[in-house]
């Protein structure tokens, strides 16, 4: 009974972390998504374009000189300012 019990928690313990460890690899992966849309504005300014503006996947990017806001539903997501 009491090795029931414990391969019960066992497997409650390797669900739960599972599921944690699923949640922050979905949080990087969108992180890094995030971080690729910011290169790409920046990649795209010159002289004649000091401004770049785009929507990607829901995702609305603005790129200056000064900086590169990221934000999805107008909540912002992403922000890198020049210092």
């Amino acid at each position: 009974m009491v090795g029931m019990a414990l391969m019960t928690m066992v497997a409650i313990f390797f669900c739960l972390g599972e599921q944690q460890l699923q949640a922050q690899m979905k949080h990087a992966k969108q992180e890094l998504y995030l971080a690729r849309l910011a290169k790409e504005a920046t990649a795209q300014l010159d002289i004649k374009h000091p401004q770049i503006e785009y929507v990607k996947d829901n995702y609305h990017v603005t790129a200056t000189y000064n900086s590169v806001k990221i934000k999805r539903n107008q909540q912002r997501l992403f922000t890198v300012n020049k210092l």
